[in-house]
């Protein structure tokens, strides 16, 4: 947390400092897994995805004009907790409650496509570049070739990039409600395999591992992912922006 501070700090304040029309906007909304980041239990336990369920999110978003038309800069911080339990197999009767948080740093463009303030209708795209800090833990109980207990997932860090299109709703002069839809590609810049020189199983739930396993082999019971793995999210957000 305190390395994202930081970074947060040295990237928007020497550069909102040159402007003066600022607008802040706490957002909150939804977080769902795509691609690899989704799935089921059984999907986490076999190493073909993460096996995440929607969660929360939380934003703050700051936005400058840089004096171009229809263009405003926007930099944030966003926070989601995703999570999920149940049995890696139907026919057993062990389970596995899974917990993952990402906390992203994102800065990037947006282009609005009608030039007046005031307009009812008000939409927007953009591109954001994302650095993202994951972190989580996992508990099994009663699951095959796993020892029982609760296990700290290793911290890592992805840089990745983001799509969102969305509108402002003005209800005055320097503020109103947007709505957002975004698609970040969480980890499209980097993959890496650690198992934290573990050399059970256990090994492939204690690091992000994104990448595949160079010890996999088929039917090997202590190196379960067999592939690289994409990490993306679909995120619908509601917010409220006002003029600083």
């Amino acid at each position: 947390m305190k390395n994202f501070c930081i970074l947060f700090v040295c990237i928007f304040f020497p550069v909102s400092s040159l402007y003066s029309q600022l607008f802040i906007q706490p957002t909150v909304g939804v977080t769902i897994p795509t691609a690899d980041y989704s799935g089921s239990i059984s999907d986490y336990y076999s190493g073909n995805a993460y096996g995440l369920k929607p969660g929360i999110n939380f934003a703050l978003v700051f936005s400058i004009n840089p004096s171009i038309p229809h263009v405003n800069l926007d930099f944030g911080i966003s926070y989601s907790v995703l999570k999920n339990s149940g049995s890696a197999n139907p026919s057993s009767n062990g389970n596995i409650d899974l917990k993952q948080n990402l906390l992203t740093v994102f800065a990037g463009p947006s282009y609005y496509f009608l030039s007046n303030q005031s307009a009812a209708l008000h939409p927007y795209f953009g591109i954001s570049f994302l650095y993202t800090n994951i972190d989580g833990s996992v508990t099994f109980s009663r699951v095959q070739n796993v020892p029982d207990g609760s296990y700290d997932m290793k911290t890592d860090d992805r840089f990745g990039i983001g799509f969102k299109l969305g509108n402002d709703f003005p209800i005055g002069e320097n503020n109103g409600i947007t709505i957002e839809f975004d698609y970040n590609i969480i980890n499209a810049f980097g993959k890496n395999f650690n198992n934290g020189g573990s050399t059970g199983r256990i090994g492939s739930y204690q690091s992000l591992n994104d990448d595949r396993d160079p010890f996999y082999s088929s039917g090997d019971p202590n190196h379960p992912i067999s592939k690289s793995r994409s990490i993306s999210v679909f995120q619908l957000n509601i917010g409220y922006y006002f003029h600083r």
